[in-house]
């Protein structure tokens, strides 16, 4: 005798199908919004950490440009004043004035967190496309801005050898060479220069010559800097607009 055969419950596989194929697109749904959600948290610490370095580093410039103008007004004075009004200065005049024959100063950009995004290939977890291209543009910048800094120190060394028959070097006006005026190193050992001093070097042509070599050479790297300084603007401008829609 054959048994009877069941019916096949079609609305229950089909239910049970349906929840099946739920459960996994919802799976997929959940992995994807949490992978979404992480790249979407790591891109914020990036985009502050680069708000937080590029302000630092606009700040760098500010003080790179104000160093190399205060440097101008220096040498303009040294050259314009007579030896007797030379004579009548102060010690820390003479001495500003007599560092500012050569006072390289070079642009430091902080670049942590740029310089980890690009090593670690990371540059598309920034969404904002312009901000990744203004980036780039920036570190090129800086890049660019590095030859000046050769000339500027190429020349700065042959005004120091050139002031050693005169009697240098001389006691260094920190706060002109370093940010913030920190002293780096002791300089106490090495004389202040007086205004016979001055008026000798002031007098030695080919050391003026170098000196202004060194100026040139010192505008041409500020101008350098002014157009790093305007694209550290528009990148700050677009990270506050990447935080400010997320």
């Amino acid at each position: 005798m054959t048994a009877s055969r069941q019916p096949i419950p079609w609305t229950r596989v089909l239910v049970e199908g349906v929840v099946i194929v739920a459960s996994i697109l919802m799976a997929f749904g959940i992995e994807a919004w949490w992978d979404g959600a992480q790249e979407r948290a790591e891109e914020a610490q990036f985009l502050a950490s680069l708000a937080e370095d590029f302000r630092a580093t606009r700040s760098e410039a500010e003080s790179v440009i104000s160093t190399y103008e205060r440097t101008d007004r220096l040498l303009a004075r040294l050259t314009s004043l007579t030896p007797d009004q030379l004579r009548s200065d102060s010690p820390d005049s003479l001495t500003a004035m007599v560092a500012a024959l050569a006072s390289p100063r070079t642009f430091d950009p902080t670049l942590g967190t740029l310089d980890a995004l690009i090593s670690a290939g990371k540059m598309n977890v920034l969404s904002d496309a312009e901000l990744r291209e203004a980036l780039t543009s920036f570190r090129n910048m800086v890049e660019d801005a590095k030859e000046d800094e050769a000339y500027i120190s190429h020349f700065a060394i042959r005004v120091w050898e050139a002031e050693i028959p005169h009697g240098g070097p001389w006691r260094i006006d920190v706060q002109q060479i370093t940010p913030g005026g920190r002293q780096l190193t002791d300089v106490s050992l090495a004389p202040i220069p007086t205004a016979d001093d001055a008026i000798r070097l002031r007098q030695d042509e080919e050391l003026m010559s170098l000196s202004r070599w060194t100026q040139f050479q010192g505008a041409m790297y500020v101008g350098e800097i002014r157009r790093v300084a305007a694209q550290i603007d528009a990148v700050l401008a677009l990270i506050e607009n990447s935080l400010a829609f997320r």
